[in-house]
Formats: structure tokens, C-alpha cells, sequence
């Protein structure tokens, strides 16, 4: 439940809320299970904040921080997340679905099982981000930054990953049947179990992978 000393400085709107983080950098705000459903909360400062739980449905936080926020289990759905900074947020099981999230840092942010099916998320920063069986389907990754970014099990049927940078990479066990994958440097991604039919590689990378797996 929100500590109800936090949930009255928010009442006094983003700008005084932010005023008084800057002031207090050592504040970790707990709004665990609020509900700010429809509001608008642009450019807010919420690093750091536990928001578990939290209703965000068809709220306005374009250009909000979440660095390092606990959103576990929030509700995002509708929310305009543009330009937002989620480093090292914990999003597991959070609902994204339908949110606009163009713009928004990711790096180093738990996804785990996260739904971003069909999503645009060209140019995107995931730099060392957890996406652990999300569903990713369809996804376009393309010029994306996935460095790092630890990919086991997940779900990257059809999605077009062309020049995407996946320099040290972790798809253990990933499903990239029919992903289009022509020309990306593979060779410290980790593939091993990694279902690849039907993929859009090109002669040389079907080669290094064989070479690989011998």
C-alpha cells in the first residue's frame, strides 16, 4: 500500500513533486497499488519509486524517469511511456499493452515475460535489458540496441532484427523461426537451443553457424 505521506506530495502536481526530489535525493518514494489512471504526469521524476502494482492505465508520463523504479505487476496499459527513462526498472509482469513507448530507454530493465508483440521499436535502447520469454513477435528491432541484452526463451517469431546491434547477446533456447536476421554480427551472440528455421540469414552467417556448432 502507498505511503500516504508520498501520495500527498504527489497531489501537489509534477512540479512540486519534483522540486522536492531534487531537494531530497534520498527519498524513495512508495506508491505501491496507486491508482493515477488517466492523469497527466509528464516529465515526472519517479526514479527510484516503488509504484508494485500501481494503476498507470491511459496516464500521460511521456519523458518520465523510472530509473531504477519497481514496476512489478503495474498496470501500463493505454499510457503514454514516450521518451520515458526505465534503466534498471523492474517491469516484470507489468501490462504494456497498447502503450506508447517510442523514444523510451530500456537499458538494463527487467522485462521478463513481457507482451511487446508487433511493436515498432526501431532505433530503442535494450543495452543489457532482461526480456526472458517475453513475446516478441513479430517486433521490429531494426537498428535497435540489444547489446547485452539477455534474450533466453524468448519468442522472436518473424521479428526483423536487420541491423540491430547483438554483440554479446544471450538467446538460449529463443524461437527465431522466420526472424530476419541477414547480416548481423552473431558471433558472440549465444544461440545455443536457439530454433532458427526458416530464418533470413545470409550464406556467410549459415556458415559461421555451422562452423560454430561442430
Amino acid at each position: 500500500m502507498a505511503y500516504q505521506e508520498h501520495v500527498k506530495m504527489l497531489a501537489g502536481g509534477v512540479e512540486a513533486w519534483n522540486a522536492r526530489r531534487q531537494s531530497d535525493p534520498d527519498l524513495t518514494p512508495d506508491l505501491s497499488g496507486i491508482n493515477l489512471s488517466g492523469q497527466n504526469l509528464q516529465g515526472i521524476d519517479f526514479n527510484r519509486a516503488s509504484l508494485g502494482n500501481a494503476n498507470l492505465f491511459g496516464a500521460n508520463l511521456a519523458g518520465a524517469n523510472f530509473t531504477g523504479a519497481y514496476l512489478i505487476g503495474a498496470n501500463l496499459f493505454n499510457t503514454n511511456l514516450e521518451d520515458a527513462n526505465f534503466t534498471g526498472a523492474d517491469l516484470t509482469g507489468a501490462k504494456l499493452g497498447e502503450a506508447l513507448i517510442r523514444g523510451a530507454c530500456f537499458r538494463n530493465a527487467i522485462l521478463n515475460e513481457a507482451d511487446l508483440h508487433g511493436r515498432d521499436l526501431r532505433n530503442m535502447n535494450f543495452t543489457g535489458a532482461n526480456l526472458f520469454r517475453a513475446n516478441l513477435r513479430e517486433v521490429n528491432f531494426a537498428g535497435a540496441n540489444l547489446r547485452d541484452a539477455y534474450l533466453g526463451e524468448a519468442y522472436l517469431c518473424m521479428a526483423n532484427l536487420v541491423g540491430a546491434d547483438v554483440a554479446g547477446a544471450t538467446m538460449l533456447n529463443a524461437d527465431l523461426r522466420e526472424a530476419y536476421l541477414r547480416d548481423l554480427d552473431l558471433k558472440s551472440v549465444n544461440l545455443t537451443g536457439a530454433k532458427l528455421d526458416g530464418a533470413y540469414l545470409s550464406f556467410k552467417q549459415r556458415l559461421g553457424l555451422l562452423m560454430s556448432r561442430r
